[in-house]
Order: structure tokens, then sequence, then C-alpha cells
């Protein structure tokens, strides 16, 4: 009883710093612009009648940030100071897919003095082909002795941190959002997780 107490104090205070740092993020780098937000909710009601006149705005805001976006690669991996031009490009043009909030997170939490590991997850086909979806996120709490690939043994405490679709939630609820965000279809689609790369 004293253990369960225990871990879900640990659990709830990854929670609340996970909250803490994601309010701090959104603070420095509020309403943020994504394409491949965009393609999400594209996706999403592609074939609903009510979101037919909107769909063109979004296509159209996807095409801008995605060339935004795609500037800003090119900049930011030129440069010895990533992480600096990247705060700059970011605050200026309010544009930022997962992958850069993911290393802005990891930036708040490592200034905070909490460990953390940003995890990519891609969605490949069962039958081999890619499907192009690929999500990336900030993990706090993780076991000492996990296994990237396995978010099984990532430990009853890890947190996800996402900023690029504002959520906090413990791993198993995370995950089943981003699923769901994503719309994996574990028919046809594996969950492919991996160390993501530093910036």
């Amino acid at each position: 009883m004293t253990a369960n107490i225990s871990n879900r104090r640990i659990l709830t205070q990854n929670l609340y710093k996970g909250e803490k740092i994601l309010k701090e993020f959104k603070g420095e780098f509020p309403y943020l612009k994504s394409n491949t937000k965009y393609n999400v909710i594209i996706d999403r009601h592609k074939d609903d009648s009510k979101y037919e006149s909107l769909l063109p705005l979004l296509r159209g805001q996807s095409q801008l940030s995605g060339l935004v976006m795609f500037q800003i690669r090119n900049a930011y991996n030129a440069t010895p100071k990533k992480l600096d031009y990247l705060k700059q490009a970011v605050k200026y043009t309010k544009v930022a897919n997962c992958q850069e909030c993911a290393f802005l997170v990891h930036d708040k939490l490592e200034k905070a003095g909490i460990p953390s590991q940003n995890v990519r997850l891609n969605f490949e086909q069962k039958n081999g082909f890619d499907t192009a979806k690929n999500h990336a996120f900030t993990v706090i709490g993780m076991k000492e002795d996990a296994d990237i690939a396995n978010p099984h043994t990532w430990g009853k405490d890890a947190v996800i941190i996402d900023g690029w679709s504002n959520m906090v939630k413990r791993v198993q609820d995370g995950l089943e959002y981003i699923k769901q965000l994503f719309r994996f279809d574990p028919e046809t689609e594996n969950c492919v997780f991996s160390q993501h790369r530093d910036l």
C-alpha cells in the first residue's frame, strides 16, 4: 500500500512538472503554426461536408507553414548555435513542427534539472511501406534501464510532454492520444519507437 502511494506521488509530481514546463513553453512560444498539424486536421475532416469550404484555406496554411519550416530547418542545421537559432526563428515566425517543439521542451526541462528523453514514433505499414506518419515528443520519469523501443519498459512514472499537441499525460494515455490523433490503424500499421536525434 505504501509503495503504491509513493508511486502515485512520483507520477503526480511528474505530471505537475510536465504541466509547468508545457505552460512555460506555451508562454514563450504561443500560437504556433505547423504544416503537420494542419495536415492532421485536413486528414481528419477531408470527407466532412461541414469542412468543405475550410479545406482549401487549411491546405494553403499547411503549404505556407511547410515552406517556412523548410527554411528554418535548413538554417538551424547549418549553424553551430542550433538551439539559439531555433528559438529565435520559432519566436519570429511562430512556426514549429513536433520535432522543433520537442527540442524546445527538452531544453526547458534540461534548464530545470529534469532528466528527459526525446522520442520519435514512426507509424510503419505492416507490408513494409512507409506511411510518412511520424511524431516526436518528450518523456520524463523514464526508468534508467528503459528500452526506448519498448514503451512498456519506460516505467509507471513516465510522462509524455508534447508541446506540438499541447498535451501532458502518463505514457499509456499519451500514446493512445497520439495514435488517435494520427489515426493509427493497428490492422495495417506498427508503432516503432526510437531515440530522437539531438539538435
